[in-house]
């Protein structure tokens, strides 16, 4: 999924597809109906489609804006069909009543939790090594300085 300049998602078009598309299949297949369940339907959307589309998004470092802006448009358009919600329902009334973050915000989630993983990881290996290695590269020498001693 990732382009050869770190960027993420390669192509937003096919990744909005896939959001879209993987939900409303689970939905049709699970429920067997036009409207299912609300909260099931929530549930599945939180525990099927969103791991699915947000695999490996730790190691994107180039999502511009208007992708994001792109992929929050899916995520709403999924958000507003669980609830059985009108289309032109507000989007912030959508996430305050389904319990939700934005799409943004998972993903930055899913990348301090990565992060933080790493940072704790075995103190000889080389994926912390890594770590320091770019911390060197994008921060003066004195940020490198308070990461060593906080580790």
């Amino acid at each position: 999924m990732q382009s050869s300049d770190g960027k993420l998602p390669n192509d937003v078009d096919a990744l909005k597809c896939k959001i879209r598309g993987t939900f409303l299949l689970i939905i049709g297949k699970v429920s067997g109906q036009a409207d299912p369940n609300p909260s099931t339907s929530l549930k599945l959307y939180h525990a099927c489609v969103l791991p699915k589309t947000l695999f490996g998004c730790e190691f994107c470092n180039r999502v511009t804006s208007s992708d994001v802006q792109q992929l929050e448009v899916s995520h709403h358009f999924c958000l507003k069909r669980a609830q059985s919600l009108p289309f032109l329902t507000r989007s912030d009334m959508v996430k305050g009543l389904s319990g939700s973050m934005s799409l943004e915000a998972h993903i930055d989630t899913q990348k301090l939790t990565f992060y933080g993983l790493t940072c704790r990881s075995y103190e000889q290996g080389i994926v912390r090594k890594l770590l320091l290695i770019r911390h060197y590269q994008h921060n003066n020498s004195q940020s490198l300085t308070m990461v060593f001693f906080r580790m």
